[in-house]
Parts: C-alpha cells; sequence; structure tokens
C-alpha cells in the first residue's frame, strides 16, 4: 500500500484538508443524534406500552432483560414477567398511612375538646387515613365540624 494512502488515527490528522475535517465532525454530530433519537423513542415507546414511570434502575433491569423488538405490548409483557406492574389479579401491598398514627390521635382528641364526636364515622376515618398532611386533616376535621376553627 502506498504510503499516502495510510489512514491514521483522529488525534494524528492534522494534514486533512477542510472539507475531510468537516465531514469528520459531521459525522460525529450524525452518530451523537442518532444515539439521542434512538433514546428518545425507547422513552416513547415505554410510555406507550404504560411504563413512563419506572425508576431508571427498573428501565435499566427492563433493557436487559428484555428480548426482541420494543413494541409496547411486548415490553409491558416483560415489564410483568419482571414484577414491575401489577396485573388485575395481583394484590395491591397495602398502603403505608401517610401520616402517623399519633398525629391522628392527637387530632382526634384536639376534636373531642372542641366538643365534637369521640370517634369519627367511618367515612370521615377514610378520608382521614387518605389524606397527606396534618393541614389535610385539620381540613377535614373542620368540615365535618369536629374541630373548631
Amino acid at each position: 500500500m502506498p504510503e499516502d494512502l495510510d489512514t491514521n488515527d483522529d488525534d494524528t490528522q492534522t494534514d486533512d484538508s477542510p472539507v475531510i475535517r468537516d465531514l469528520r465532525e459531521k459525522a460525529k454530530r450524525t452518530d451523537t443524534a442518532e444515539a439521542k433519537a434512538v433514546a428518545v423513542e425507547r422513552e416513547l415507546t415505554l410510555h406507550k406500552a404504560g411504563l413512563g414511570t419506572l425508576s431508571p434502575m427498573q428501565q435499566k433491569a427492563l433493557s436487559a432483560a428484555h428480548e426482541g423488538d420494543w413494541d409496547p405490548e411486548l415490553l409491558k409483557a416483560t415489564a410483568t414477567e419482571l414484577g414491575f406492574v401489577q396485573t388485575e389479579g395481583s394484590q395491591q401491598p397495602t398502603p403505608e398511612p401517610k401520616v402517623p398514627a399519633g398525629e391522628l390521635d392527637a387530632m382526634q382528641r384536639v376534636a373531642q375538646a372542641a366538643g365534637g364526636q369521640p370517634t369519627p364515622p367511618p367515612d370521615l376515618t377514610a378520608a382521614i387515613e387518605a389524606a397527606q398532611t396534618p393541614e389535610e386533616i385539620k381540613t377535614i376535621l373542620r368540615n365535618a365540624e369536629m374541630l373548631a376553627e
């Protein structure tokens, strides 16, 4: 092979013409754009499959475990096998209380002291258990006229 046709590494090609350098830069940008397009396409497929809420670790595990095309239904099946998706027949985990029990008891004592009912009715209890903050509990109790304003 003649010496002038030898190919060098990118780092040693300082004598390339401007056209060749421009082509190399465009090739790098194209490679980067293609990688981004693939990532966006995978993310869109996850959302179409209803798996957009998976954690990054779950997405990585799904990518490693899934074989075949990135079809939304196939991805959902793989995610179900991995236990990332609850099926209709599977049991939902019992939600943990969002307000500490001691705080709920304190709210009920405040309601009692204000002349309210000693214990809330069952539907009110469910609303209190579903509350996420003490302020929401106070609002529920005020609306039920169990807590003075």
